[in-house]
């Protein structure tokens, strides 16, 4: 059952000093806590899958139901995205390695999902180092291409010796630094002379993602690009 650590936190710090605000977050596939804060205070059994899942809780605790009801201040909610852009915040700023579950009072800090007011100390329990290896680097790729410093473009080319060469000295140029190539031997929409390719590119940001586009664009090769949709994988 959920919510025995902010009950304790919230019982320890309140002792000590009253006016001290406690915010819980949650994420948005298991709000169990959320919905005993917001609904009424009844016990309730809600799951769904979540990066955090050392806080996916399909039913807040009896004991933790009046500290949360009576002495959590506020209970916020995040998504996933969130909070694997606060794990890569945490990952380049403080190289600490955090769990989903860990960082989520820091996606709900950087997201602004509460007000403070200037020159306030903010406390943030960061706890939990357990995530596999593999899902943390799909974390990081998730993360990267939110922000942009990833992308993947999508080009029709003429399959002929120099076609690729061209596209990949303009990517050059413009600072792109290519991590993946990939091509289909065939594409039934497309006439034989031409090749679909795939590039994966690390970029600085979105102003850079558009500025390689557009040198693209203006030798005449069109692209689609599939930043938003490797920041859904």
């Amino acid at each position: 059952c959920g919510g025995g650590v902010i009950s304790g936190i919230s019982v320890a710090v309140k002792n000590i000093v009253q006016s001290c605000l406690i915010i819980g977050v949650q994420v948005q596939a298991c709000p169990s806590a959320y919905q005993v804060k917001y609904g009424g205070g009844e016990v309730s059994e809600t799951t769904g899958w979540t990066l955090a899942d050392g806080i996916r809780v399909t039913r807040t605790g009896t004991h933790s139901l009046p500290y949360i009801r009576d002495m959590v201040d506020q209970i916020v909610l995040v998504d996933d995205g969130e909070i694997s852009d606060a794990m890569l915040w945490l990952l380049e700023r403080k190289k600490i390695v955090a769990e989903g579950a860990g960082t989520t009072p820091l996606a709900a800090l950087l997201s602004q999902k509460f007000s403070f007011s200037p020159g306030s100390t903010i406390v943030l329990v960061i706890s939990g180092g357990n995530i596999d290896s593999h899902q943390l680097s799909r974390v990081i790729r998730q993360a990267l291409a939110r922000r942009g410093r990833l992308m993947r473009l999508s080009l029709v080319i003429e399959d002929q010796p120099g076609s690729l060469a061209e596209v990949l000295a303009i990517i050059a140029r413009e600072g792109g630094n290519i991590l993946k190539i990939s091509h289909s031997e065939w594409d039934i929409e497309l006439p034989v002379h031409e090749k679909r390719i795939w590039i994966e590119i690390e970029t600085r940001g979105p102003s850079h993602i558009a500025a390689i586009e557009n040198a693209l664009s203006n030798v005449g090769i069109q692209t689609s690009g599939f930043s938003d949709e490797m920041a859904g994988k």
